[in-house]
């Protein structure tokens, strides 16, 4: 009495055998689009240059709203506001890398990136706060 149900060693060949289809088809495509590196088709790499370019629009608005702010609200002279928003852009550069070679490293309950996100909300949220505080470092 033959069973139609194939067998776990033929299943698995299947999987074997489409799998190398998929492959194949693949490197179709990338031969066919120079644009795909490392799996990323045309359309991801889009979909990612948005968001990018949403996230730019945002940093933009910040800078200008910090400028704006520390000139106009607090009355920094225009040398330390640049300062402040030179102060910051390194302190990016510096820490990004850093968090970026950790978060590869770490693994967390909660996720591998998820504690990061937490806590950098955790570090932002209080020094964003102190931008409205309207500390007097620069009295005499």
């Amino acid at each position: 009495m033959g069973s139609d149900k194939p067998t776990k060693d033929q299943q698995h060949k299947e999987s074997i055998h489409s799998n190398s289809r998929l492959n194949e088809n693949e490197s179709d495509e990338q031969a066919s689009d120079p644009m795909i590196r490392d799996g990323v088709t045309t359309t991801v790499l889009a979909a990612y240059s948005v968001s990018h370019f949403a996230n730019d629009l945002c940093a933009c608005m910040w800078f200008i709203y910090l400028s704006f702010y520390l000139l106009k609200v607090i009355k920094l002279d225009q040398n330390i506001a640049g300062l402040c928003l030179l102060s910051g852009q390194i302190a990016d550069g510096i820490t990004t890398p850093i968090v970026g070679y950790y978060s590869d490293k770490v693994a967390c309950k909660v996720g591998q990136r998820n504690a990061w996100y937490y806590f950098g909300t955790l570090l932002v949220a209080p020094s964003f706060l102190c931008i409205f505080t309207g500390f007097d470092f620069f009295s005499s």
